[in-house]
């Protein structure tokens, strides 16, 4: 017998939560197909995102009234994405992918069907760059956040160098970075933007993670830090971000976890374009978390310690 979730208005069964007539695909196999590292990142015009917000507005609200997606099918085809069924952990999803002819690099984002307890986000911006960030992310959307949004382009595509470029794998703040134009953390005008500021609109109390990377002993004055958390310009993120800080020291024994800017002065994430989007809603929590070299190879290799990593991250906050 299926289990019955609790919907306002009526209860909805398991296998009503996506209804899509498409064939199911695994996650890791779709991620690995729209994922192309050198393909040229190519900005959308503003026609194409507010089309973009209004096909998104309908999705989400399909999602969450367990309603058929032919309308937001529709919708989001007039801007060549398309919507495939797949699994976000043990839940149903749909991910809304490029057509394949028109690939420019707007990413891939992946939404849980259903009711949640809470509302979450994990972003993972730079998952060629920060190598390891897209296993590390993975796991923790399939333990229970609302989506999964992941770069389908390198931050840095052919051609682009990296220069001015401080912030996480460079080792400095990236409050003096200049970023590229693929650079999805640091662009307003992108698809990536418009679906962080509509799930703001649509879901209360967002809770925004996203995951980078850094080089190890990046802070001279913090050599030993093998994780940087910040809530960036979101103030109320801040207890957050401090809560969270203590979960990870206790939870990763021999891991230096540093809080910005109480611990340190770099890897803040203040020029963060989704920060400010949550900056903009006093309910919503964004979290910056920059993790290194050392410490994200351990948690690809280490199922243990990544699932002790991600019992911290969602654990539940200190009185």
């Amino acid at each position: 017998m299926l289990a019955a979730l609790v919907w306002p208005g009526r209860p909805v069964l398991a296998d009503e939560r996506c209804q899509l007539d498409t064939p199911e695909q695994p996650l890791q196999a779709l991620l690995k197909s729209v994922r192309e590292r050198k393909r040229q990142y190519v900005a959308p015009t503003h026609a194409d995102l507010s089309k973009t917000r209004a096909a998104l507005d309908l999705l989400l609200d399909a999602l969450k009234r367990a309603q058929p997606l032919d309308h937001a099918r529709a919708a989001l085809s007039a801007v060549h994405l398309e919507l495939v069924l797949t699994r976000l952990g043990a839940d149903p999803a749909v991910a809304v992918v490029e057509n394949p002819a028109h690939r420019v690099g707007r990413g891939i984002f992946v939404w849980r069907c259903g009711a949640l307890p809470q509302e979450r986000i994990v972003q993972v911006p730079h998952s060629f760059f920060d190598e390891g960030t897209l296993p590390i992310g993975t796991a923790l959307a399939a333990a229970g956040a609302r989506a999964l949004f992941v770069n389908t382009v390198h931050r840095y595509p052919a051609g682009v160098a990296p220069s001015q470029a401080l912030g996480e794998e460079e080792g400095g703040d990236d409050s003096r970075a200049r970023p590229s134009p693929s650079d999805l953390a640091h662009q307003t005008e992108s698809t990536w933007q418009v679906m962080t500021q509509r799930a703001l609109e649509h879901f209360s109390s967002l809770v925004v993670v996203q995951v980078h990377g850094f080089a190890d002993r990046s802070d001279p004055a913090h050599a030993e830090a093998g994780i940087v958390v910040s809530p960036s310009i979101a103030s109320a993120g801040k207890p957050a971000a401090k809560q969270l800080v203590t979960r990870l020291a206790h939870g990763l024994a021999g891991v230096g976890v540093c809080l910005y800017p109480r611990d340190t002065r770099v890897l803040g994430g203040t020029r963060n374009a989704q920060a400010k989007a949550v900056a903009a809603h006093p309910a919503a929590i964004f979290l910056h978390v920059e993790i290194a070299h050392g410490v994200r190879r351990r948690l690809v290799s280490d199922q243990a310690f990544r699932d002790s990593f991600v019992s911290a991250v969602w654990g539940q906050p200190e009185p």
